[in-house]
């Protein structure tokens, strides 16, 4: 073989691994999927509540009879942290605007807690809260709690099949809805899963890279990220992965553009001593928080081993 064509060869092999990326030890096209929203029938997801006050609205988890789990920042107003008893909470709802008499529980908050190391507007800063029902839930068909997972993330593989729950919207120019929407994700946590991630910020971060369409919008704040039938993490913020720019929370704005959103999800794990010391049925934190490595060096190694086969005989 002339070595014109050797190297033509370790071209196209070079194009094709980068057009692919290996996903549970298998090669998978990088393509983008459809991903479409799903309307859960109520008592579905009885552990979802709608929490509201003067800083907007956002989604939040049930996780025993006196206390949700949301996200720090949704309990801020102005930069400004609200009162303790300023937040109204409605469980049992799959629409915000017509919450039903038959199937709905509305309260008040009577105490907020706040990550101590929480910092407004600023990725991946313990972006978790817990509120105190005034009036205890009674559990029921409509109404439950969920589970904190007390797990590392699986090392086999760097991604996960999970979903998500809010009442948010669609994106920026889509009329406003009120209802409860599902949406699958694949996510992924690991040293390079988040573009734009600096290094002391991807261990408490999860993202997953999608259209524009279906990024997190205002309402979706706060919401589960839900694998394995436990929370793993909570809706946290949107990024401009073009240019590493717009970082928003999603009640400021939500982005409408394919080609550069980013949802990213607050990773529970490093924050779960902190959560079981307010509520003890959040397991304590596993002995490993620990991200796999993720496999970018495997192929790097891979692609190098082929192009020397390739260029030696």
């Amino acid at each position: 073989m002339y070595r014109s064509e050797r190297l033509g060869l370790a071209s196209l092999v070079v194009t094709i691994i980068y057009f692919c990326r290996v996903v549970g030890g298998s090669m998978v096209e990088d393509t983008s999927n459809e991903r479409l929203y799903t309307y859960p029938r109520p008592g579905q997801y009885k552990y979802i509540a709608h929490i509201s006050s003067k800083a907007g609205f956002c989604t939040a988890s049930i996780l025993n009879k006196d206390w949700v789990l949301t996200a720090a920042h949704c309990l801020y107003f102005r930069e400004k942290r609200i009162g303790d008893r300023d937040v109204r909470i409605i469980a049992g709802i799959v629409n915000y605007e017509r919450p039903s008499r038959e199937t709905s529980h509305e309260t008040m908050s009577v105490k907020l807690e706040i990550h101590p190391d929480f910092w407004y507007m600023v990725p991946s800063k313990y972006d978790v809260a817990l509120v105190k029902v005034r009036d205890s839930f009674e559990f029921g068909e409509f109404v439950g709690s969920i589970k904190v997972s007390g797990e590392e993330w699986p090392q086999n593989n760097f991604t996960m099949d999970c979903f998500t729950l809010g009442f948010g919207g669609f994106y920026s120019t889509a009329p406003t809805t009120t209802v409860l929407k599902r949406l699958d994700r694949t996510v992924t946590h690991s040293q390079h899963a988040c573009p734009c991630a600096k290094r002391f910020q991807w261990k408490r971060i999860a993202c997953v890279v999608e259209d524009g369409a279906n990024l997190m919008c205002e309402g979706d704040d706060g919401g589960p990220l839900v694998c394995d039938e436990k929370i793993r993490g909570i809706a946290h913020m949107i990024w401009n992965r073009a240019n590493c720019g717009g970082v928003s929370y999603p009640h400021t704005k939500c982005v409408g553009s394919p080609d550069k959103g980013l949802s990213v999800f607050m990773f529970l794990c490093p924050m779960n001593d902190w959560m079981h010391s307010v509520v003890s049925d959040v397991p304590p934190r596993p002995p490993s928080c620990r991200a796999p490595r993720a496999v970018h060096s495997f192929t790097f190694l891979l692609v190098i081993l082929i192009l020397d086969i390739i260029l030696t005989y």
